[in-house]
């Protein structure tokens, strides 16, 4: 079972963030796998095993809602980074874990609201960027991502699907299997690439 977690669902799913777990639980189960959608919400018990982890963009208001109990979870996520628990952290929830999880430390800048292309370890990503900060567009370190560009990115990225599966499976000492839906897997890729064709010449104006 492969076991996907989301965190503060309630709270940090402001550009639809959370439909990324959605788009990985797809495809894992494009491949013929089982997987489990997991919630923490404050107060929980945060699982003692899952396979992936999402931090979304929210509020103002709900990160001060969740702040103390975030910074109690933030430890234990760190621990998970160590065990090579892939995640992804998006928007302002790149912000709040880009010291603990990242390393790095960040600073304001005038916003930038756009489509836009983030080029991380020579593979161009793509989405939408709506922040006031100077952190990277993309960064991997292990087998999370931090990213600023909001929404479902894994829907809009394929690669960064199947580097999560791949690594997934790494750890878990799994065989990665290939797609078994062919034709609902071609008309994922054929609408990906209209998105592609649409969002990358906005991106570039």
């Amino acid at each position: 079972m492969i076991r996907l977690l989301e965190m503060y669902p309630d709270h940090l799913n402001l550009n639809g963030d959370l439909a990324n777990s959605i788009v990985l639980r797809k495809q894992f189960e494009m491949r013929g796998f089982q997987v489990e959608i997991l919630k923490y919400r404050p107060g929980d018990e945060l699982p003692g095993e899952f396979d992936f982890f999402v931090i979304g963009h929210g509020s103002a208001a709900a990160w001060s809602s969740i702040e103390s109990d975030f910074k109690n979870q933030i430890a234990k996520l760190t621990e998970s980074l160590l065990r090579s628990v892939s995640g992804i952290v998006i928007g302002n929830g790149f912000e709040a874990t880009a010291k603990a999880l990242f390393g790095i430390d960040f600073q304001p800048k005038p916003r930038r609201s756009e489509f836009a292309i983030a080029n991380v370890e020579g593979q161009e990503i793509l989405g939408y960027v709506n922040s006031a900060t100077d952190l990277p567009l993309a960064l991997w370190h292990r087998n999370v991502l931090g990213t600023l560009l909001h929404g479902p990115v894994l829907a809009k990225n394929p690669v960064l699907v199947d580097r999560f599966i791949a690594d997934i499976c790494h750890r878990r000492g799994i065989a990665n299997r290939p797609i078994e839906m062919k034709n609902e897997a071609d008309q994922m890729t054929d609408l990906v690439e209209r998105v592609w064709s649409l969002e990358k010449g906005l991106a570039s104006e």
